[in-house]
């Protein structure tokens, strides 16, 4: 079953689970999500995550694990673009798991894009002081627009929101994913990361 688009996407492509049934969502699934949507539906062509069809700058593709947010981890990875790395193109998202609408995990992924078979992904290790940082500026936000609230609003800790915005730089073989209002830094080393 497919999400609907949600409206703050510039493009969401979603894969849900089907008619009710729970299952368990990760990185290493929506991965696979991924690899298989783009086989299926657009012939094996990852340019259509560059195209926009809308106003927002937040390309994503989700993966959902239960038709109640509330009792459901969903993995979404915002496109932050493409880029030549160690003699290939490859895909670059930032990717977060999020688990009762509270994100609990933060990566750079990249996924080859230069027409080599099979697809090869690097993904950085958990860093669990960037999301710390992510985390406190978006408490700290809902705390402010709401004062008298003791529980965040819908949504306020999950993965993107709204008001996201992400810088993505490059330097050799290391690549950062760069969330300016907090000061929260995503790192992968592709000499360091995890090979599939």
């Amino acid at each position: 079953m497919i999400r609907p688009l949600r409206p703050m996407c510039a493009l969401t492509l979603a894969i849900s689970i089907v008619a009710g049934c729970q299952r368990s969502v990760s990185i290493e699934s929506w991965q696979k999500g991924l690899e298989q949507s783009v086989a299926k539906q657009e012939s094996g062509d990852l340019s259509f995550l560059r195209d926009r069809n809308s106003e927002s700058s937040l390309r994503q593709f989700t993966v959902i694990g239960a038709p109640s947010p509330e009792n459901s981890t969903d993995v979404t990875g915002v496109l932050m673009g493409r880029r030549a790395i160690d003699d290939r193109q490859w895909m670059i998202f930032l990717v977060g798991s999020v688990r009762k609408r509270i994100v609990h995990d933060i990566r750079v992924a990249m996924l080859s894009d230069d027409g080599g078979s099979p697809r090869q992904w690097l993904v950085s290790r958990s860093d669990p002081e960037a999301l710390k940082t992510y985390l406190r500026d978006k408490n700290n936000a809902w705390r402010a627009l709401h004062p008298g609230r003791t529980e965040p609003p819908t949504d306020a800790l999950s993965f993107p929101t709204e008001d996201d915005m992400f810088q993505l730089e490059v330097a050799g073989n290391t690549i950062s994913v760069i969330h300016p209002k907090s000061g929260a830094r995503w790192t992968l080393v592709t000499s360091d990361s995890k090979r599939k």
